[in-house]
C-alpha cells in the first residue's frame, strides 16, 4: 500500500505565482487639472464662442439689411441708430455753418465725439452728433465755443453698428493763413486731429482717443493722451509738452526751443531736422526712446524699462539713464569736442568699437559732455 497520500492532487511544491490570483492593487488617482488650468480654457472657449457668434450675426444682419444701422445701450435700454439719423428714429442734431465770422480762439470740450480742424478758404461749423447729447456753442468776441455732454441715463454703454467711417464730429473750418490765438481741445472719448495750424496757445486732451496735429507756428503745445497715441508735426515753436499715459509719442519737430515728451507705458520717438538749438527731456516708464536729430542741446533721456538711441550732435550737458536697457549714442561730431563718463553696472561699454572698464570717463575742458548710466545694459559710444 502506498503511504503517499496525494490521492487528492496535492503536491508538496511551492506554489507558482499568478497574476490574475494576485491581490489587488490601489489605483494611482489621475491628476487633476488645476483650477487656473480649466479656467483659463474655459476663458478661452467663451472667448471664441463670442468671436464666431459675433461674426456670424454681423453676416446676417449685413445680408438681412443692416446696412447703415446699428444700436446701442445706456442706462435707459437699447435704441437703434442710422448712419443718418439719431436713436430710435429721432435725428441726429446736426449743424452746418460754412460762413461763420472770423474768429481767433477755439474752445471745444465734448465727449465720446471726434474733434477735427481743417484749414480752407472760409470760417465754419460741422456738427453731427447723437440726439440725446446737449450742445451749446457760440461764436462771440472772436472766439468759437463748442460744448456737447450726454444725458446721465444717454450715456452709452455698448455701440455697435453696420456703417463706417465717422458718423459723430465736431468740424472746424479757417482759412490756411488764419493765426489763432487760443486753441483748447478736449475729448472725454475721441480722437483730435488737425493740420496746417498757426495758434500762439495750443491745447489738446483725450482722455480715451489719439491725438494727431500738425502745426506751423505756435509758441506753446500741449498735448495728453491718458489712453491713446500723440502724433505730433511742429514746424516752429517755442515749447512743446506731450504726454502719453498708455500710448506711443511720435514727434516730427523742426524748430523749437523747449521739447518735454513723458510715456508711462509705451515708446517715444523724435525726428528733428531743423537746425537751431533744441532742448529736449525724454521719460519712459516702461517702453524704448529714440531721437534722431541734426543736433540736440542738453539732451536728457530717461529709461525705467526700455532701450534709448540718440543720434546728432550734442551740444552742452547730455544725460542718459537706463535702469533695464541697452544705450546706443550716435554723435555727429569729432570726440576731440566730447568729454564722456559711462558707467555699468551689469554690462559692458564700447567707445568707437574699443571696450572698455567701468567707469569709461574722458576728463578735461571739452565744450561738451556726456554721462550715460545704466544699471542693467550696455552702453555703445560712437563718433561720426
Amino acid at each position: 500500500m502506498n503511504d503517499n497520500t496525494n490521492d487528492r492532487g496535492q503536491n508538496n511544491e511551492a506554489p507558482r505565482y499568478n497574476s490574475q490570483n494576485a491581490a489587488p492593487q490601489p489605483e494611482t488617482p489621475a491628476e487633476t487639472p488645476r483650477p487656473s488650468a480649466i479656467k483659463k480654457l474655459m476663458t478661452w472657449k467663451v472667448a471664441l464662442f463670442l468671436i464666431i457668434g459675433g461674426l456670424i450675426l454681423l453676416v446676417i444682419g449685413w445680408e438681412a439689411g443692416g446696412r447703415g444701422k446699428g444700436f446701442y445701450i445706456d442706462l435707459n435700454g437699447i435704441h437703434i441708430t442710422t448712419a443718418n439719423g439719431g436713436s430710435d428714429g429721432a435725428e441726429d442734431t446736426v449743424v452746418n455753418e460754412r460762413s461763420l465770422a472770423s474768429f481767433h480762439s477755439v474752445d471745444i470740450s465734448t465727449s465720446s465725439i471726434n474733434i477735427e480742424l481743417i484749414a480752407s478758404d472760409h470760417y465754419g461749423l460741422e456738427i453731427r452728433m447723437p440726439s440725446e447729447y446737449e450742445l451749446e456753442w457760440s461764436n462771440e468776441g472772436g472766439c468759437l465755443t463748442v460744448q456737447t455732454k450726454a444725458h446721465l441715463g444717454g450715456i452709452r454703454l455698448f455701440n455697435f453698428n453696420f456703417y463706417f467711417g465717422e458718423s459723430q464730429y465736431i468740424k472746424v473750418y479757417y482759412p490756411k493763413n488764419a493765426e489763432l490765438n487760443d486753441v483748447s481741445l478736449k475729448a472725454n472719448s475721441g480722437n483730435i486731429k488737425g493740420s496746417q495750424i498757426t495758434a500762439r496757445e495750443l491745447s489738446a486732451i483725450s482722455t480715451s482717443g489719439n491725438i494727431n496735429l500738425s502745426v506751423d507756428r505756435y509758441n506753446t503745445a500741449t498735448l495728453k493722451a491718458n489712453s491713446g497715441e500723440i502724433s505730433f508735426t511742429g514746424t516752429s515753436g517755442d515749447r512743446a509738452d506731450l504726454t502719453a499715459t498708455s500710448g506711443n509719442i511720435h514727434a516730427d519737430i523742426d524748430s523749437c526751443g523747449i521739447v518735454q515728451i513723458s510715456a508711462n507705458s509705451g515708446n517715444i520717438a523724435v525726428n528733428r531736422k531743423g537746425s537751431g538749438s533744441t532742448a529736449i527731456t525724454a521719460k519712459a516708464t516702461s517702453g524704448n526712446i529714440r531721437l534722431d536729430g541734426n543736433s540736440w542741446t542738453d539732451l536728457s533721456a530717461t529709461a525705467n524699462s526700455g532701450e534709448v538711441r540718440v543720434f546728432g550732435e550734442l551740444l552742452g550737458k547730455t544725460d542718459i539713464k537706463t535702469t533695464s536697457g541697452n544705450t546706443a549714442i550716435t554723435v555727429y561730431g569729432r570726440i576731440d569736442d566730447y568729454g564722456y563718463s559711462l558707467t555699468v553696472s551689469s554690462g559692458n561699454i564700447s567707445v568707437d568699437g574699443s571696450r572698455m572698464g567701468s567707469p569709461a570717463t574722458r576728463s578735461g575742458s571739452y565744450p561738451n559732455h556726456i554721462n550715460a548710466k545704466a544699471n542693467s545694459g550696455n552702453i555703445r559710444l560712437e563718433f561720426n
